[in-house]
């Protein structure tokens, strides 16, 4: 991600989520990439506005209209041939401190593996270029096929407009 940042005249400095400081959204704006439950200080910012919330554990998000899991079962399926399913979230929204923050995290492994390939692409789906052309927030949930770790394929399962 930090290439495709520079390529577009930015200037990137990576720092572990958990060093990221409440003040630094008044200044600076954020890309992080990792795993849901790593997201810290940027959890509660990214959910308040989120159709999506998190469930029980970090491998559930809900959907706040419908009610419905979407589920990661890699903690379950590495060990065997078995194919599974991941989830990958994608947003992008005004932080209250003014930041521009875009989100691109995933309950496991698999599902940031295939979320980084999609943002990565420059052959984005029609549903998600729309969500995302205007300067209102946006947000996505990217399904993500795995087998022993490898992710085989991502499918949209939804981008829209963020409250």
């Amino acid at each position: 991600v930090a290439p495709l940042l520079e390529a577009n005249g930015k200037s990137v400095t990576v720092i572990a989520a958990s060093a990221l400081e409440s003040d630094m959204l008044n200044y600076f704006d954020v890309v992080y990439v990792g795993l849901l439950s790593g997201l810290a200080l940027l959890e509660d910012q990214t959910f308040d506005g989120s159709g999506l919330r998190l469930g029980e554990s970090y491998d559930e998000l809900i959907d706040r209209e419908t009610g419905e899991i979407y589920v990661s079962s890699e903690a379950r399926s590495l060990a065997s041939p078995a194919f599974y399913r991941d989830y990958a979230y994608l947003a992008r929204y005004k932080a209250q401190g003014g930041a521009l923050v875009t989100i691109i995290a995933a309950e496991r492994d698999t599902g940031l593996r295939g979320l980084s390939q999609l943002v990565a692409s420059a052959d984005l789906s029609d549903d998600l270029q729309n969500a995302a052309e205007n300067d209102a927030g946006f947000e996505a949930l990217v399904q993500v096929t795995g087998q022993q770790g490898a992710d085989l394929n991502e499918r949209l399962i939804f981008a829209r407009q963020r409250d």
